[in-house]
């Protein structure tokens, strides 16, 4: 997820660089250079994540790639001399960088995902996931003894979106958003509060 991330950045980044050499920052000149500036560090903080050999995020590059998104938002609302196009890809620029970082800055360190009962017990302790010729699928543990890969064939992967209601959905993008977490107790997947 995290390189997903990173990528979408950095095409925000070469956005940024290369629409100001086009007709609509035609009188814009200041805009010109604050978005070719801007674009060019969330290209090298994008860059950053994406070449970057050791698993996890730099919360730090995170952070600063979100205060440039804030900086851009504010840029296509208050400063002056934008034309309509210019301000509305400042904006929009703005928004994705924001959001997509406040993702990043939120997605956890950890590399083992564990499903668990009602009870608390592990039943699937996920370790990656992987896409290949058979499918889309899990590798891990189940029952916290037993290594497996797990498909769910190209064919099925419908029939599970089609089992997936809109709460579901819902509570997923809230998540995402508004991440909670509590301490994990030993032997017992993450406990909400809520």
């Amino acid at each position: 997820m995290g390189q997903i991330l990173s990528g979408v950045i950095t095409a925000i980044g070469i956005w940024l660089v290369a629409t100001p050499w086009t007709g609509w920052y035609a009188c814009s000149s200041g805009a010109r250079y604050l978005d070719v500036a801007l674009g060019v560090l969330i290209v090298i903080l994008g860059l950053v994540h994406l070449l970057r050999r050791a698993p996890g995020r730099i919360p730090g590059v995170d952070w600063v790639t979100l205060v440039v998104g804030i900086v851009l938002l504010v840029a296509g609302i208050f400063l002056p001399d934008r034309g309509g196009a210019v301000r509305a890809s400042e904006i929009i620029c703005g928004l994705l960088v924001i959001g997509i970082s406040w993702v990043a800055v939120h997605l956890p360190a950890s590399t083992v995902t564990k499903i668990v009962s009602i009870e608390g017990q592990v039943l699937l302790e996920m370790t990656d996931l992987l896409a290949d010729e058979r499918g889309i699928g899990m590798k891990g543990k189940l029952m916290g003894a037993m290594p497996a890969t797990i498909y769910i064939k190209p064919n099925e992967l419908w029939n599970l979106l089609g089992m997936v209601p809109a709460k579901v959905v819902f509570a997923a993008a809230r998540e995402v958003l508004l991440p909670r977490r509590a301490p994990a107790e030993k032997g017992q997947g993450t406990k909400s509060s809520r």
